[in-house]
């Protein structure tokens, strides 16, 4: 049974990778519908999502919020580590590690190369949320405190929209590169919430971290970029 769960998430992984690398190079019509797909990690595969230590990760291109192009492999000819983080204005935790991911930037933005992936809103007010293991909008307690009450994006116009929004009100310095409508970054590089890569210049994964942590994160930043 488990054989058989690892092959069809390797399977999909590698169609999904293969889509994305193909995806078309302009930028999607705002207008696009948002596909709304749930995370494979609900089934206990977290760790496997994604690439690991070694894999070489496909090039992609996502525009930032302000609409720049950002080819990743452009950016690590560079010569600079790059590391990617993912978010999401409704997620509570990669709102909680904001601060962590705001002193590393200070710290290594002379360094590597940062940037962070909006993708598919992690807990939406108006529809499941795609981490969800029951049937009913799923807003943790840390969003009622803070007043987050946001419905999923519905185009790619709405996304960017909120990401905009959420790059401004959290005064997020470095680019904010935002998902397209078929969520292509998420269902490759990982369907959860807060994930973590490092890349080297060559395009391989030399760290990565299924929920982000900042101090684990500096330290192996301390190993890699130099």
């Amino acid at each position: 049974m488990v054989a058989s769960r690892e092959i069809k998430l390797i399977t999909f992984l590698a169609i999904a990778s293969l889509l994305f690398s193909c995806s078309k190079s302009r930028r999607p019509d705002p207008d696009a519908k948002i596909s709304l797909d749930a995370s494979m990690g609900t089934s206990g595969t977290w760790e496997m999502l994604g690439f690991h230590p070694g894999n070489r990760v496909p090039d992609f291109l996502l525009y930032s919020t302000d609409g720049s192009p950002y080819h990743l492999y452009k950016e690590l000819a560079n010569k600079k580590p790059t590391v990617i983080i993912n978010a999401s204005h409704t997620c509570d935790f990669s709102r909680a590690n904001l601060p962590a991911f705001k002193s590393i930037v200070d710290r290594y933005e002379s360094k590597a190369n940062l940037v962070i992936v909006y993708t598919i809103d992690a807990h939406p007010s108006d529809t499941l949320s795609p981490y969800a293991e029951n049937d009913r909008p799923w807003i943790p307690p840390n969003n009622v405190r803070d007043k987050i009450e946001t419905p999923q994006p519905r185009t790619y116009g709405e996304r960017v929209s909120l990401s905009q929004k959420w790059k401004e009100e959290n005064a997020i310095s470095v680019p904010v590169l935002v998902d397209g409508p078929e969520n292509s970054f998420w269902n490759t590089f990982g369907q959860a919430p807060n994930m973590c890569y490092i890349l080297s210049d060559s395009g391989y994964v030399e760290y990565r971290e299924t929920w982000f942590n900042g101090q684990k994160l500096e330290q192996e930043l301390d190993r890699i970029a130099r």
